[in-house]
């Protein structure tokens, strides 16, 4: 979600200034907005500088314009977000949103990950966004064009949990991408770039032996005669050797990848230890 601000597409990033940035919002480009929250009936207690009023200012599922984010700590936040929710079993909370479960919280079971006060923040980012910390968002006001100073809205005088280091370690890990971002930021903001992380290597899962019939029918199937591999087992200069290969070729059952004739032979066939791999993985998928 994001407000709409004539230049800016500014995210409702929820527990970061979210309050405070939809009410300069209105108060800059939203007259008639404006007008309705200063004219209201407030209960006692309540006025137009101290009520949450994100449902007036004008807002989009997906961001038309440049982006602005301000994102907070993430330790920070998820202590005020566990507020806002009335949690208290952080440990429930954290295994929830490292393993996608659902719990039970505002009355109803659903997955907290769902939740907007839960969420990772660098997601409402795109390249070319512009981010700023939350302890500097006066620059991020003056970037949008709002009005100074800013109404203070929704301030939580509620005491935060307070976490263990196994718990701060946990958050930080599951927020990582956040924390990094938000590490990033200097003074003044700066221009969103996500690099993705280069994905991992594909992991060959290699047969630990393949039978005497798969592995002769790969090696027909790609031109390697039976004579050629009588050839290199004869050409074994050892005479130990030599006859345990023999042996092995003519009678195993099963040809075993870590079993060192397979290399002996293989490298006479100008073989390296990948092509191996390979030879036993399409091996194994003869039937």
């Amino acid at each position: 979600m994001y407000f709409i601000t004539p230049l800016y597409s500014v995210a409702f990033n929820a527990k970061v200034a979210s309050s405070t940035l939809s009410r300069a919002i209105i108060a800059t480009f939203y007259p008639e907005q404006e007008s309705l929250i200063q004219n209201a009936v407030y209960p006692t207690g309540k006025g137009p500088d101290n009520t949450q009023i994100h449902w007036l200012c004008p807002r989009e599922e997906k961001p038309s314009k440049p982006i602005v984010l301000v994102i907070r700590n993430p330790i920070s936040r998820f202590q005020s977000a566990m507020t806002q929710a009335g949690l208290s079993d952080i440990d429930v909370v954290l295994d929830a949103l490292e393993q996608d479960k659902e719990i039970k919280f505002q009355k109803i079971y659903r997955k907290i990950r769902t939740d907007v006060h839960f969420k990772h923040q660098f997601t409402f980012a795109q390249p070319s966004a512009k981010v700023f910390k939350l302890e500097d968002l006066n620059s991020a006001a003056t970037y949008i064009g709002l009005t100074l100073p800013l109404p203070t809205i929704n301030e939580s005088s509620e005491e935060k949990p307070v976490l263990t280091p196994e718990q701060e370690a946990r958050i930080i890990a599951y927020y990582s991408e956040d924390q990094s971002l938000y590490e990033a930021i200097p003074v003044g903001g700066m221009n969103y770039t996500y690099t993705p992380p280069s994905p991992e290597p594909a992991v060959l899962h290699v047969p630990k032996s393949v039978t005497a019939t798969q592995i002769r029918l790969w090696l027909v199937r790609n031109g390697i005669t039976m004579t050629q591999i009588t050839n290199a087992i004869s050409s074994i200069a050892d005479t130990q050797t030599r006859s345990e290969a023999e042996v092995l070729w003519e009678y195993a059952p099963y040809i075993d990848r870590t079993n060192p004739l397979v290399t002996t032979i293989a490298s006479m066939l100008n073989m390296d230890n990948y092509a191996i791999d390979q030879a036993f993985i399409e091996a194994g998928n003869i039937n």
